[in-house]
């Protein structure tokens, strides 16, 4: 794992609470008091995130920022879908594309290129530098779509971004967007406001089409089943939260969190 992906893994609250509990547990060895207390603090809150809608209370004014447009456009000149829905480190030979709990970005997107057949479909993802033999995911996607008859011509791939920043920058180089021309903007409903203002900042005008919603039950009720479902909006949630006070905080976009 690089430095990069752990530091963001300890930003996840379900990841940072189990440090700390673990970290509790080492101060025990030393002051077992406050040890017992730290640990026993932390486990019962990482308990209560598991069994409470925490993530999606926190998701839900994300997910209801930017709403499909009502009525949609008659006219759809292209498509822009952010990378986010496979699997890290996949290669390049193989068989199929390795989707993950976003693989609604993908499917969304290739039902709105069928039915706006003039539209171009822009694939922007590339990854955190794939080590040898590994593709970028736009380029995965493009050897997915080729290999089940989509008609690549109507491609356009992006494969040098890392993060939202660099999918709005490298996507409007890319996408070259006329005036009056209508480009929908795919990507899952929580990163959404991210993902505008990142492209409104580089001068991309684009209509959200939020897809893969996490907060459609604010109240599913107590369940232990629920736990490990809860702890990945969480994370999620707070990673787009976090996200979006970092990009607002270096200048990257102009709308406030």
């Amino acid at each position: 794992m690089s430095l990069h992906a752990l530091l963001r893994a300890l930003l996840y609250p379900s990841h940072a609470l189990l440090v700390l509990a673990l970290a509790g547990l080492l101060l025990g060895l030393r002051l077992p008091r406050l040890g017992r207390g730290i640990t026993a603090g932390a486990l019962s809150l990482l308990l209560a995130c598991g069994l409470l809608p925490v993530g999606a209370w926190l998701a839900a004014p994300l997910e209801a920022r930017h709403p499909r447009p009502d009525p949609p456009p008659a006219r759809v000149d292209g498509i822009v879908v952010l990378g986010g829905y496979t699997s890290a480190g996949a290669p390049c030979d193989a068989p199929d594309l390795p989707l993950n709990d976003a693989a609604e970005r993908l499917l969304e997107a290739l039902a709105l290129a069928r039915r706006h057949v003039d539209a171009k479909l822009l694939v922007s993802g590339g990854g955190w530098e794939p080590d040898p033999g590994e593709c970028s995911e736009a380029e995965l996607t493009r050897r997915f779509l080729e290999r089940y008859g989509f008609d690549t011509s109507r491609l356009l791939l992006e494969t040098r971004s890392r993060n939202t920043r660099e999918n709005a920058s490298f996507s409007r180089e890319i996408a070259d967007p006329r005036p009056g021309q209508v480009w929908l903007l795919v990507t899952s409903a929580m990163h959404m406001p991210r993902a505008v203002a990142a492209f409104r900042a580089v001068g991309f005008e684009v209509v959200p089409w939020p897809v893969d919603f996490a907060a459609r039950d604010p109240w599913p009720g107590l369940d232990v089943i629920d736990m490990p479902r809860n702890w990945r909006t969480l994370d999620r949630a707070a990673h787009e939260w976090l996200g979006l006070l970092w990009y607002h905080w270096r200048g990257w976009i102009a709308d406030a969190p």
